[in-house]
Order: C-alpha cells, then structure tokens, then sequence
C-alpha cells in the first residue's frame, strides 16, 4: 500500500471545492434562468398603448381582435408562397398578443380563452399551409395562367 503524501490529500481538497463551485454555479444559472422564464410567460407586463388602442369595452375588443384575425388569415392565404409569410405573420400576431393581454382584465375568462385558442390555432394551421400547401397553389396558379395564354378566349361581342 502506498503512503499518503500531501498532495494526494491537496488534489481530493482540490476536486472537492472546484466540484462544490460547479454544483453551485449550476443551482444559481437554473434557479435565475427559470425564474426568468416564469416571469416573461406567466406575469407580462401590459403595454400601455395596446391597452388604449384595444378600447375599455370587452366586446368590442373580442369582436375587433377576432375580425383582426380574420383579415389576416385571409391576407396570410392570399400573399404568394415565399414571400416571407411567416416571418409576416409572426409580426402581425406579436402586437396582436400585446392588445390581447391587454384586454384580459376587462373580460370573463371562457370567451377570452376561445379567442386566445381560435388564434393558437390559426398559427398553427396557417404556419402549415405554408409550409405544404401554399406551394401547390402558386403551381396550379401558374398551370392556370399557362392554360390560358396558351387557349386565350376570344374577345366578347
């Protein structure tokens, strides 16, 4: 058996206290990173201007949140494939959010919740068209044109 020196006893010292301030080091970034977290998803605060620009009636700001949607379904299904539709709609729908969180003091928490879901939802599925469908529109709009320049219709009397 091999006799202790100091260095031995200095190096278990070593790896213990550089183990310890590793284990510390890792406690302090998940507690600071999580509480982080927690306040930004779950205790935002309320923009100001999109408290005043939804108006202090819950009605109103459904139906005007919930036509905003609409029209810009309808916007994000009619712009052509590729042109930078969703990074469009991830900018539409950040000041959207914003007047959303906006409006929910002012009203009762079912219908605020089904028009926070119908709009999850509408991401969800416009971020799929374009990612598979709005590809195949754009051909069968270009088969159309083609169709027709090549049979163009003769001119109405």
């Amino acid at each position: 058996m091999r006799a202790r020196t100091p260095d031995d006893t200095s190096g278990k010292l070593g790896r213990r206290i550089a183990l310890a301030a590793y284990v510390v080091l890792l406690v302090y970034v998940s507690i600071v990173g999580l509480s982080s977290v927690i306040r930004q998803v779950f205790f935002r605060k309320v923009d100001p201007a999109a408290a005043a620009a939804i108006g202090p009636d819950c009605a109103e700001g459904l139906a005007t949140l919930r036509d905003e949607l609409m029209h810009l379904t309808k916007t994000q299904v009619t712009t052509p494939h590729g042109a930078g539709s969703t990074a469009s709609l991830e900018r539409s729908l950040g000041g959207w959010d914003e007047r959303y969180l906006a409006l929910r003091p002012r009203c009762p928490e079912h219908p605020y919740r089904l028009l926070g879901r119908l709009r999850y939802r509408l991401e969800t599925s416009l971020t799929r068209y374009d990612r598979e469908d709005a590809a195949e529109l754009a051909e069968l709009d270009r088969a159309i044109a083609a169709l027709r320049a090549a049979h163009p219709e003769p001119p109405s009397p």
